[in-house]
């Protein structure tokens, strides 16, 4: 049944997106499990700010898979990313969701990852835990430049020109792939950003390095 996120605890909330064994299908396919993904927008959009400012604690307990797991419920399985769109909601509270990303990345991903890239799998591997959810965050998210909201595509340039400076491969893939996403609306600000990260860093591995070139012409899907 479907339930307001009001009607859930955010501590319970935590543990009702992320507390379940890996199933196939997973849990929330399953249309006798209760959700709370309806509104109110507004107390949505501070559930999943405190979850990523915090979710370097929250999370600390909980196997990688089941992480996994979770954020592909939040991203692909839920109504939740919606809010970040929803002009109901203030834009402050709606940018402050949007850096608080910035928080996963650095207390999650760039931890629980593996140095892997998830590009380079074959169809039909099986995706390493969280790194598939770290490479198609941005992805997946319904914010792609397009159609432009100025603020907030700022605010989503920034986190992932920051995430770009995360001494780990995957985070770094997947503000990439993100900043490939946004090139055909920014194409000289992710050209830019791509460029310094590429100065920064010569020794970048082969792959990576052609990624990030295929990433800065708008290439990567």
């Amino acid at each position: 049944m479907q339930f307001p996120i009001t009607e859930i605890s955010f501590k319970d909330w935590v543990w009702h997106i992320f507390g379940h064994p890996v199933t196939d299908p997973a849990w929330y396919w399953d249309v006798d499990e209760d959700s709370y993904d309806t509104g109110p927008a507004d107390a949505t959009v501070d559930y999943l700010t405190r979850l990523m400012q915090n979710s370097g604690q929250l999370l600390k307990g909980y196997p990688k898979a089941w992480i996994d797991q979770g954020f592909w419920y939040l991203l692909a399985g839920s109504n939740y990313p919606q809010a970040i769109i929803d002009e109901a909601i203030p834009l402050e509270s709606r940018l402050q969701l949007v850096r608080a990303m910035g928080d996963l990345f650095a207390d999650v991903f760039a931890v629980r990852c593996s140095h892997h890239l998830s590009h380079l799998d074959h169809a039909g591997q099986e995706p390493v835990p969280l790194n598939c959810a770290c490479y198609m965050w941005w992805d997946v998210l319904p914010i792609h430049g397009m159609p432009p909201r100025p603020e907030i595509d700022e605010a989503c340039l920034e986190v992932m020109t920051q995430t770009l400076s995360l001494p780990h491969c995957a985070c770094q893939e997947s503000a990439l792939h993100g900043l490939s996403h946004w090139h055909l609306q920014y194409s000289e600000e992710t050209e830019r950003i791509i460029d310094g990260f590429l100065s920064r860093n010569p020794d970048l591995s082969p792959e990576l390095h052609r990624y990030a070139l295929s990433a800065r012409k708008g290439a990567v899907q």
